[in-house]
C-alpha cells in the first residue's frame, strides 16, 4: 500500500514528489535534445572524462559501500534474514547513506551523456536502450523506497 507523505522529504533536498516529475522529464528531454544534437558531430573524445568519472564513481560506492555494511551490522541488521531484508532503515547514518546513494543516481546520469558524446555503435544509448532506463528509472524506484520507508511513517 502506497501512500505520498508531503513531509518525508524535509530536511532531505531532492526528495519532493515535485522533483521527480521534473527529473524524469528533464532527464529524457536531455537526452533526447544531446542525442539529436550529436547526431550530425563528430564523437567527443571523452576518455579522461570517463575514466575519472568511473575511478570517482568506483570509490564512492566502495566507500559507502563499507560504511553501510558497517552501520547496518552496528543498527542489528545482521541478526536475522528478516532484520536484514525486510526492515526499513532504523537510524540516522543508515537513512543518510541511503540518501547519498539515492544521490548519486543523479550522478550516475553523467553516464548517459558520456556515452552519447562517444557516439560508440556498441555502446549507443538512446530512450530505448537498457542503459538508458537503468539510470532514468533506478532513481524513481529509490525515490519510491524513499516515501515508503521513510522512519516515522
Amino acid at each position: 500500500r502506497f501512500s505520498y507523505m508531503a513531509n518525508t522529504n524535509v530536511g532531505y533536498p531532492l526528495t519532493s514528489i515535485e522533483f521527480m516529475i521534473f527529473q524524469a522529464i528533464g532527464y529524457n528531454a536531455a537526452c533526447w535534445i544531446f542525442t539529436k544534437y550529436m547526431e550530425k558531430r563528430e564523437p567527443l573524445n571523452t576518455k579522461t572524462l570517463t575514466q575519472v568519472h568511473n575511478l570517482a564513481m568506483s570509490l564512492f560506492s566502495l566507500i559507502l559501500t563499507v560504511v553501510f555494511l558497517v552501520e547496518t551490522y552496528k543498527a542489528g541488521y545482521f541478526e536475522s534474514l528478516d532484520s536484514l531484508l525486510c526492515n526499513p532503515p532504523r537510524t540516522p547514518a543508515v537513512m543518510m547513506l541511503f540518501y547519498l546513494f539515492y544521490l548519486s543516481k543523479l550522478w550516475e546520469m553523467l553516464d548517459t551523456f558520456i556515452l552519447i558524446a562517444n557516439k560508440k555503435k556498441s555502446h549507443m544509448v538512446t530512450p530505448n536502450t537498457p542503459h538508458f532506463h537503468f539510470v532514468s528509472d533506478g532513481m524513481r524506484i529509490l525515490w519510491f523506497c524513499w516515501t515508503r520507508f521513510h522512519p516515522g511513517d
